[in-house]
């Protein structure tokens, strides 16, 4: 009996890690630390970002949010819901909703004309990724909700293309938007907006806990930009 109660122990025990285990890869969340938020070539709020991510997988299927919080007053808030699937760690499509909160007035809630294309504060945008090896490709664009409005009163249904290159560890990249929409601060036609590299590094804290830093360049050359942003992650 006590070798029967011993055996039926150990399979409890095993099978409550198990689940734990289960559990612990079916969520995911993290905070990246960094000295600003560039995002495609654009600064958004001219400030250190806290920019916290939880996720949930399975079936290869992410169902995520992700935010950034600027430190100057609130100038600059993001938080995004989305959607993405990854097939076979080659070809993912992913379906964002944007929304920036703004803490400084009042304005609308995260809920107020959230469907509505002409009036909601929402962002929705469809991309598709490619990788191999090395190199990625993706290509996004708004579909619905809050866009940029062109010269002729058209939604812009703001492109935006990237390339991406890694080796070793630092990654390549150049982004590109193919006319009017919100990457572009001056011209209508086909322009780089994003371009530089990012360079990564475990720094080593103690015997057994190592904090992931980067560093980037990122140029703009449309709008004449430059910034060089470091952060951690967590």
């Amino acid at each position: 009996m006590k070798k029967l109660l011993l055996i039926i122990s150990a399979l409890t025990l095993l099978q409550v890690n198990l689940m734990s285990q289960e559990v612990d890869s079916l969520y995911s969340i993290g905070v990246d630390v960094n000295s600003r938020y560039v995002w495609r070539g654009t600064d958004f709020g001219a400030s250190p970002s806290i920019q916290p991510c939880i996720e949930v997988s399975k079936y290869n299927l992410t169902l995520g949010v992700w935010g950034a919080y600027t430190t100057n007053m609130f100038a600059a808030q993001e938080a995004d819901l989305y959607l993405s699937y990854n097939i076979k760690d080659m070809v993912s499509v992913t379906v964002t909703d944007y929304f920036f909160p703004n803490e400084t007035q009042r304005m609308d809630g995260y809920f107020t004309n959230w469907f509505d294309k002409d009036l909601s504060g929402h962002s929705f945008e469809a991309m598709l990724s490619f990788t191999y090896k090395n190199l990625s490709v993706m290509g996004a664009t708004m579909v619905y909700g809050a866009d940029a409005v062109k010269s002729n009163g058209d939604r812009a249904y703001s492109t935006y293309l990237e390339l991406g290159y890694t080796h070793k560890n630092i990654d390549y990249f150049i982004g590109a938007s193919p006319g009017e929409g919100i990457y572009q601060a001056r011209a209508t036609g086909f322009n780089v907006v994003n371009l530089g590299l990012t360079g990564h590094k475990d720094l080593k804290i103690t015997e057994s806990f190592s904090l992931p830093i980067s560093a980037s360049l990122i140029v703009n050359p449309e709008a004449e930009k430059i910034f060089i942003v470091i952060g951690f992650s967590l």
